[in-house]
This record gives structure tokens, sequence and C-alpha cells, in this order.
């Protein structure tokens, strides 16, 4: 019997990575949310269509632990995983002067590590049919911001090593991109006063670098259908490549 073709989306309980696994099962796979978060993680499977021949799973799962990590694709056995998306990160901004190595260790350890973690496990159960793996950076890995340090250390070794993946996993017929977001309209953001969005747009030195020349925030919509493509057969020659979704920040 043929094998459900399924998407493992970490992250996937919020913001991003939940826009994606929507995006993926809109596209007919079934897809698998992967969060530390059980609460949210239930009530983003609610948001799903029931559909007989995709399957929504969540699973609560700590990327940084790699036992967790196999036990998850022991779980997913009976499906064939088409589709990685290394979404989970963690982000603080901590100035160098007060730089903090315990929280920039946490910070690698998720945004890096886990998305490696899950890349090296997930390889055998890829390897039949091949697939598409999608980590997801930042535009930071092109435009610094004052006190990133330890969350554009993990964005950019990620960037760094998805390149790598993508020329060890050629011969798999595994293709491994990025794509980098900007600044995007999330709970957080919506948060922001009237001077602080102005500021996003316009720029400041002391945060941001650049402003956004198309005036207007992503939304998480427009990284997932980055998402879709990179996943689909429509980049069926496409690896080793990273995607910039900013508006144009970092065109300066």
């Amino acid at each position: 019997m043929k094998k459900k073709e399924i998407a493992i989306v970490t992250g996937g309980a919020n913001g991003i990575g939940l826009a994606c696994a929507l995006r993926l099962f809109a596209d007919h796979l079934s897809v698998c949310l992967v969060d530390k978060d059980q609460e949210a993680l239930d009530a983003s499977q609610k948001l799903f269509k029931q559909s007989p021949d995709q399957d929504v799973l969540v699973k609560k799962v700590d990327i940084t632990n790699v036992v967790e990590i196999r036990q998850l694709l022991i779980a997913l056995d009976e499906y064939q995983v088409k589709v990685i998306v290394n979404c989970a990160g963690i982000l603080s901004m901590t100035p160098l002067e007060s730089f903090d190595y315990v929280q920039y260790e946490k910070i690698l350890s998720v945004n890096l590590t886990g998305a490696l973690a899950l890349t090296v496990e997930s390889i055998p159960c890829m390897k039949p049919l091949g697939g598409a793996i999608i980590n997801v950076v930042s535009n930071v890995v092109i435009s610094a911001r004052v006190g990133n340090t330890a969350y554009s250390a993990s964005k950019s070794a990620l960037l760094g090593i998805t390149k790598v993946m993508a020329l060890e996993l050629a011969h798999l017929n595994i293709r491994v991109n990025a794509i980098s977001p900007g600044t995007t309209d999330t709970k957080l953001l919506q948060t922001y006063d009237q001077h602080e969005r102005r500021q996003l747009f316009e720029g400041d030195l002391k945060k941001f670098r650049i402003g956004i020349p198309l005036n207007k925030l992503a939304e998480v919509s427009d990284h997932a259908n980055a998402v879709a493509f990179l996943a689909s057969d429509q980049a069926r020659h496409i690896t080793g490549q990273n995607l910039v979704i900013d508006g144009g920040q970092t065109l300066a």
C-alpha cells in the first residue's frame, strides 16, 4: 500500500510555521505540526479541514533533543516524508556589553542544531522518493541589526549548512533551500504603537538599518507561498538557494 506523503513543519503551532503547514495541506500533502506548545498545537489542528486523503498530526517535540526527534520519525513510519520545513526559532535581543552566554547557547540549540538534527535524522525517511527541505532563516543574514548577535549567528550558520546539505543530498534527489523573511506582521508587531510601526517603514539605524521600500509588512502567507513553491515540482531544479522575502529591506 502506497504511503501518504507528509510534510513535517517545526514551529508549526503558530505564525510562519502554521501558515506553511496550512499552505502545504492545501497542496494535498498530509502535515505534521511539531512544536513544544501542546495547547497551541491542539488549537492549530482545528484550523485544518478534514480530508479522507490527508492527515493532520500534531506532535509535541523538543527539537533540541535528538531522542525525541527519532521518536517522532518512528511515529511517522507509516508516512513518506516528502517535505521538511525547519521553522522553529527563538529570538532574544542582547547588546554585546551585556551578552548572555546561556541564552546564546539556547538560541543556537533551537535555531541551528534543532534544524540540523531533524534533517540528519530524516535522511533515511526521504531516501526512497527524495523531497524538499526548506530552512527558515532571516534577512538578518544579509543586513545586520543591533543586539542580534546570537540570532544572527544561528541564522547565518543555518544558511551556510543549507548549502552544504544541498550538495550532500543532491544525489538522493533531496533539494535543500532557505527563505529569509523580513519584518512580518505577527502578533508581536501588532502590539507596536504608530511611532514604532513607522520606524519599521522609514528605517532606524539604532534598530533596523533600513526601512521597507515596498512600504508594507510581510504577511505570514508571503513566506508560506514561497515555501510551497520551493517544495513543489515547479522548483525541481532549484537547490542551495536563499529566497529573500522582505519587501526590499536588504537592498541598501
